[in-house]
């Protein structure tokens, strides 16, 4: 194994740590070089960091979850209703959907680190975690990587945008919890 594919050592405590921060899910992407990280608000919200140090994806969603809270504090966030979550969740199942047959279909090569029938077993697996009626942690562990990993891998073309899509369907999910 090679030195670049080796996960930094970012796993242990950070000294400058977010208030809110409350990391669920901490993943690196060798493939990548990139950190996807998952923080859990107090009101059971989560939000996604990406970043090329574990530090800086734990950042990221720290500070996504402490503006909610912030929001939340001020009186600015209405409270969701059952119906909000559901059409949340309808969306996320739509994008999952084309996004799927859009990488199933695509005539571009995957990038050398990627695999097809892996990105798209990811995606199934998304879109059944979310029909399964799947806890936001369990969803945000299955889900986020792989539309991380396309929306990078992609970032250039109509298949990045989808996943970019499915990304913010995905926060809007686990908003609304």
């Amino acid at each position: 194994m090679t030195d670049d594919l080796v996960a930094p050592p970012f796993t242990g405590s950070l000294d400058a740590k977010i208030p809110a921060e409350n990391v669920v899910l901490s993943h690196y992407m060798a493939d990548i070089g990139r950190w996807v990280v998952a923080s859990e608000a107090s009101d059971g919200a989560i939000f996604i960091g990406t970043g090329n140090t574990e530090a800086l994806a734990r950042r990221a969603a720290g500070l996504r979850t402490l503006a909610h809270l912030q929001r939340r504090t001020e009186g600015k966030l209405q409270d969701r209703t059952q119906a909000d979550v559901d059409r949340a969740k309808a969306e996320l199942a739509r994008e999952l959907e084309a996004l799927s047959r859009m990488v199933e279909t695509m005539n571009l090569p995957m990038p050398p680190f990627g695999n097809k029938q892996v990105v798209l077993v990811e995606l199934r697996a998304a879109s059944d975690a979310l029909k399964a009626g799947a806890k936001p942690g369990v969803l945000a562990r299955v889900a986020a990587p792989v539309l991380t990993f396309v929306a990078l891998a992609f970032a250039e073309g109509v298949i990045g945008a989808y996943a970019e899509k499915c990304l913010d369907a995905l926060t809007e999910v686990l908003m609304g919890h």
